[in-house]
């Protein structure tokens, strides 16, 4: 089940320029974070992919954090379901 695929951005001139998406889920009935794709402590933007039995993988991403931002929305929207198979049964 999805549960949220928040955002908190900060915008000069209508571009994104910080900004967190996090996609999480309620899997038995705890709360676990799948992605997370953010550059809001001032780093290049990058995406965190999160599995249940390794460890997370970080990937970055395109220098833009307005493209970053509107791609990664894209992305969790369109995959939410492959995000969160990959997170439940990587090995």
């Amino acid at each position: 089940m999805l549960i949220i695929c928040a955002s908190n951005s900060t915008k000069i001139k209508a571009k994104i320029v910080k900004f967190c998406l996090i996609y999480e889920a309620l899997i038995n009935n705890q709360i676990h974070t799948i992605l997370r794709i953010d550059n809001s402590h001032g780093s290049i933007p990058h995406k965190h992919v999160y599995h249940k039995n390794k460890k997370q993988i970080k990937t970055l991403l395109s220098k833009n954090p307005h493209l970053a931002f509107n791609d990664g929305q894209k992305f969790i929207l369109i995959n939410f379901q492959k995000i969160k198979d990959n997170y439940l049964f990587s090995s």
